[in-house]
């Protein structure tokens, strides 16, 4: 009889591997300090470890609906897919439809938190397009920070452009627990022209929002 496995592969913060099997069901634990980075299921033929094996399709294609009983315990992998740049996982965990506004327990970041504190611009984007409706971006870490604070803090250019052409809110608009806009942690010129070129933008927008309507 065939029996199948599903493999969770994992990927630590210091880089080290590791591997976890359940025969059946498994729950994701948000406190866990491996940072869950993938699924695939293995399918064995009878007992024999060597017998034959098909790998699905990493994450969507392998992982049933139905082993995530509750979309909040998917925000680790969503959570590590970002940490490590992985798109091809962000775009299958958004075929899940996870929740991607669920926050670390440890640091209050998000998903789109951590691809911007890596600075990994394609994991934003993907974050920003795959989940469009669904993203938050004044979803706050412990320090009252968005994701626009720690771009705009750490200064890059691309990934605030990014954000800032959101159209779903205004994230020049949040403060953080400090009463501090994005525009004010900036330390880097570049990040100041980028902020102000979307405000006169958004500005714009607003005025021809408000013409149209009258």
């Amino acid at each position: 009889c065939n029996r199948q496995e599903h493999v969770i592969y994992g990927m630590c913060l210091d880089g080290k591997c590791c591997r976890r099997n359940e025969s059946e069901k498994f729950m994701l634990r948000r406190n866990d300090l491996c940072r869950l980075a993938g699924y695939q299921t293995v399918e064995t033929k009878g007992r024999n470890k060597d017998g034959r094996r098909f790998q699905g399709e990493m994450l969507y294609s392998s992982l049933m609906r139905d082993l995530l009983p509750e979309a909040e315990y998917a925000v680790e992998p969503l959570y590590a897919a970002a940490y490590n740049g992985d798109v091809n996982a962000i775009h299958a965990l958004a075929k899940l439809k996870v929740n991607p506004n669920i926050k670390h327990p440890s640091s209050g970041y998000t998903a789109l938190h951590a691809a911007v504190f890596k600075c990994k611009l394609d994991a934003v984007v993907a974050l920003l397009t795959c989940f469009r409706g669904a993203l938050r971006l004044d979803v706050q870490d412990k320090k009252g920070d968005t994701a626009l604070h720690v771009a705009s803090r750490m200064g890059f250019v691309e990934i605030t452009a990014a954000i800032c052409d959101e159209d779903s809110c205004d994230p020049l608009c949040c403060t953080n627990d400090e009463g501090k806009y994005p525009i004010d942690v900036i330390r880097t010129h570049k990040v100041w022209q980028m902020i102000k070129v979307c405000q006169t933008r958004n500005e714009l927008k607003a005025e021809l929002k408000a013409l149209l309507k009258g």
